[in-house]
C-alpha cells in the first residue's frame, strides 16, 4: 500500500529509503504534542507527483514529550516534504469525525495550515543540501 494520507483517506505505508543515499543529514522536529501519549507518525517525501501518495521514508516516534526527534542520515540532495500526526490511541490511523474532520492534531513541513484541503506541494516543500533541521508544528482541525 503506497497511501500515507492518513487523515483525507488512506492508510500509513512503511517504505525503506531505496534511492541513491547522499551525505546530508535531516533532523525533524515535531513539536507542539498534546497531550503526552501514543505516537507520532512523520512521512518524509521527496517529489512532487508522490506528495501524499508515496512517501520516501517514514517512521512511528513514541511521545515521551511534548517535542519529538527524528534523525535522518544519508540523506540526498533535494527537495522534499514532511506530513506528520498525532497517533494518540496508538491505532495507526489518524482518527476522524463523522463528517471526516480529523480528530487528532496533524502539521506539514513550513508549518502550512491544511484546514478545508490538503497543502500542496510548493507549499511545504524546501531544500536538503546539507545538514538541515525542520520545525513542524502539529495543530488540531480547528486552530
Amino acid at each position: 500500500m503506497g497511501i500515507a494520507l492518513w487523515f483525507w483517506g488512506g492508510g500509513f505505508s512503511h517504505l525503506a529509503m531505496a534511492e541513491t543515499r547522499g551525505a546530508n543529514t535531516l533532523v525533524i522536529n515535531i513539536i507542539g504534542i498534546k497531550p503526552v501519549e501514543g505516537q507520532v507518525r512523520v512521512a518524509l517525501y521527496n517529489a512532487a507527483e508522490k506528495w501524499l501518495e508515496e512517501s520516501f521514508f517514514n517512521t512511528v516516534l513514541e511521545v515521551k514529550s511534548q517535542k519529538v526527534e527524528w534523525r535522518v542520515d544519508d540523506v540526498p540532495e533535494g527537495e522534499y516534504g514532511i506530513a506528520a500526526f498525532h497517533d494518540q490511541n496508538k491505532n495507526g490511523e489518524a482518527d476522524r469525525n463523522f463528517l471526516g474532520i480529523p480528530k487528532e492534531s496533524y502539521g506539514f513541513s513550513n508549518n502550512v495550515k491544511a484546514v478545508f484541503r490538503a497543502p500542496q506541494w510548493d507549499e511545504v516543500k524546501f531544500i536538503v543540501n546539507s545538514t538541515k533541521e525542520v520545525e513542524v508544528k502539529l495543530e488540531s482541525w480547528n486552530q
